[in-house]
């Protein structure tokens, strides 16, 4: 099962700050939104899965040569067994 992770959490495990995960969420990042909406805007709540992120972030940066990519070290997330996301 995926586990969740909110926009706050997501910018942890990162190591960046969650207005990059808006920034990211922007540009295209894969995620579901829950809440009293399931589109973007108020009364919505935006997750992540983690791996799915990841990987979009890798695609991005092979994509867009110019722009700055992310440390290597901030891929390679957990496997599962060092512990959980929730």
């Amino acid at each position: 099962m995926d586990s969740y992770l909110t926009r706050e959490q997501l910018a942890a495990l990162f190591k960046v700050k969650p207005r990059t995960v808006s920034h990211w969420l922007a540009e295209g990042c894969p995620v579901l939104y829950t809440g009293a909406k399931r589109t973007p805007g108020k009364g919505c709540r935006p997750l992540f899965i983690p791996e799915e992120v990841e990987q979009w972030l890798k695609n991005r940066d092979h994509a867009n040569p110019g722009k700055p990519a992310l440390s290597p070290c901030f891929f390679g997330l957990p496997t599962g067994k060092e512990g959980s996301f929730s």
